[in-house]
């Protein structure tokens, strides 16, 4: 009978494909139909794809690319509301138009010219033949890109459905995809041996750089991490938007109908006070930024304020080393259920692999104390503090009974006490959940209980296990939180002067920030397990804060190029040029346009 209905669905599905590449088992334009259910992301190895419009069942995103080495061992994600469904990833490795699927062997594993290279449940077992009988299990299992694939663009598909191989989705009335809450996207994949990108930019009237300042001019970035970038507008001159072109960039822009560069445009708004985190799913093969200025309008002015880059750590030190001790101090053991196990012990936060690791564990020797586990913390007390601005990280955690990890500020002066002097928590979650928290403490909110007036907590469904980056931006009047740059909550400042004097808005001073790896003890979240070692890596925190416009003199750009001599003029390759033509060139340090 099995046999017999994969048949019968083959069948179909090659009937489709006659019609159309890439079929699914529903109108293209479905809309979901399911109360909760939605599909929120999609990636591997911790690159995330945000799901452009997650009311839809079915999502073309072939502008977002996800991208692997031949032979590497990748591992899937999607970020999915709930955990009862099931999934699958396919590739067209042939590119044929279509996803040949071949049925599991008895075991579950997968052939090798098989097309479904992932699924987390088919009649009981999942892709690494685990068995799952409930059928509620929702992790992929890693695969494998095939060493010998020839490098280039693949169209790949993720689908969230029920104990169903079909790529175009279930069809059958009772277990529909459409009506069970599923979905579909479908993204590029590049297989390439580049381990970075090479960005590059030019505009007129203007300049895009790095969020560092720097001139984009050959910048290697990190495949597939989202890249923040500034612009500098001439003095009358107004951001119109940009082009960011990435791909094969000097090839043709088709091949087997699948585009093999990618135009992504974002206009003046996309920016927030002068930057822009252009997404990750663009930062594939070369990147060129193209940045379009015009003339202010009458009655227009230029923005008021930009972002500068203030504090940064990438972690980019030795294996096994301490953290920077001129940004971060390690934190010491206190009362408080975060603070209860602090040790100073190097396991509990060191750097490996450029990423800053926080760990609690059990400590079988106790020399700490009569406690069963230690756990790290790092904060700038002391080093670095700042009043408003934005603070991010991007991190990720393990999901386990008792995890109580985070990312958030306390105030440099704290001598009104907790939680009188305030407190702003960026990121944290508990537990095994799949939720991001944002929280602010005050005598208002803690001790008034006034946390509806306003609301002073959100949450959202974040597969925390993954990559994502946290942000917060505070300024005298609010502050909001973000998840991969998408807006999701904020406080703001009571206008009533009786609120403010019964400690609404203790957000006037100085604040520092805080990163730990902390387990609970039963009040929220569950008490500890003592024999797991519970894990947070942070990739990189940064701080901006706001100054005066980037205004530039007309026809003149700065940037930091190099020490170039007197009066001669460069190219953007570093070269001299005796007879410069009509271009953008590097003299004494800047850079000018001959026109």
């Amino acid at each position: 009978m099995k046999r017999l209905f994969l048949l019968l669905v083959s069948f179909c599905y090659l009937v489709a494909v006659s019609a159309q590449d890439y079929p699914v088992a529903f109108p293209d334009d479905q809309s979901v139909t399911h109360a909760t259910r939605r599909i929120n992301t999609v990636g591997f190895d911790g690159t995330n794809i945000r799901v452009a419009d997650n009311s839809k069942v079915y999502n073309v995103m072939l502008d977002q690319t996800l991208v692997a080495h031949p032979g590497q061992t990748v591992k899937p994600s999607i970020g999915y509301s709930e955990d009862w469904m099931n999934a699958y990833v396919y590739i067209d490795y042939n590119r044929n138009g279509l996803y040949d699927v071949l049925e599991p062997q008895e075991d579950g594993l997968l052939q090798s010219d098989n097309e479904m290279v992932s699924y987390s449940h088919y009649l009981g077992l999942d892709s690494e033949g685990k068995a799952h009988a409930n059928g509620n299990y929702f992790g992929l299992p890693a695969f494998t890109v095939p060493a010998d694939i020839k490098a280039g663009y693949y169209r790949m598909r993720f689908k969230v459905d029920w104990n169903c191989i079909d790529p175009a989705g279930c069809a059958e009335e009772d277990e529909d995809i459409v009506k069970n809450g599923g979905a579909i996207v479908d993204v590029r994949l590049l297989v390439t041996d580049a381990e970075d990108v090479l960005v590059n930019a030019d505009a007129e009237h203007g300049q895009i750089v790095f969020h560092t300042g720097e001139a984009l001019l050959n910048t290697r970035a990190k495949t597939g991490e989202d890249f923040p970038c500034l612009y500098y507008a001439e003095d009358g001159y107004l951001l119109d938007r940009i082009r960011v072109r990435h791909g094969a960039v000097s090839g043709d822009s088709l091949a087997n109908g699948l585009p093999q560069y990618v135009d992504n445009w974002f206009e003046a708004e996309d920016f927030s006070h002068a930057m822009l985190n252009i997404p990750g799913g663009c930062m594939e093969g070369e990147v060129f930024i193209t940045g379009f200025f015009r003339l202010l309008a009458e009655g227009e002015s230029m923005p008021d304020k930009a972002w500068k880059l203030t504090f940064i750590d990438n972690f980019e030190q030795k294996d096994g080393s301490q953290p920077n001790a001129g940004k971060w101090e390690r934190g010491t053991r206190k009362s408080a259920t975060w603070a209860r196990y602090i040790s100073q012990d190097p396991a509990t936060a060191f750097i490996e692999n450029n990423e800053l690791v926080l760990r609690c564990l059990p400590d079988p020797t106790r020399e700490e104390g009569d406690d069963a586990m230690i756990s790290g913390v790092v904060t700038t007390k002391g080093l670095y503090s700042f009043l408003y601005g934005r603070a991010e990280a991007r991190m990720k955690t393990q999901r386990h009974t008792g995890n109580f990890p985070a990312f958030w500020m306390m105030p440099q002066d704290n001598s009104a006490g907790w939680p009188n002097a305030g407190e702003i928590d960026i990121f944290e979650t508990i537990d095994t959940q799949k939720r991001a928290w944002h929280t602010v403490h005050t005598n208002w909110t803690y001790n008034l209980k006034k946390t509806n007036n306003p609301q002073s907590s959100s949450n959202e469904s974040v597969t925390v296990q993954d990559w994502h980056v946290y942000a917060m931006e505070w300024d005298a009047e609010e502050i909001r939180w973000y998840v991969d740059g998408a807006f999701v909550f904020s406080y703001k400042k009571s206008q009533l002067q009786y609120n403010l004097q019964q400690g609404q808005w203790p957000f006037d001073h100085a604040f520092y920030l805080i990163l730990n790896q902390s387990v609970g003890n039963g009040s929220w979240a569950a008490k500890h397990d003592s024999n797991y070692t519970y894990e947070t890596r942070v990739d990189w925190v940064r701080v901006y804060q706001l100054e005066q416009p980037h205004v530039l003199p007309t026809g003149l750009l700065q940037v930091a190029y190099n020490n170039c001599d007197t009066d001669r003029i460069y190219d953007l390759s570093g070269r001299i040029v005796r007879n410069p033509v009509r271009g953008i060139y590097v003299k004494n340090d800047r850079k000018i346009f001959i026109k």
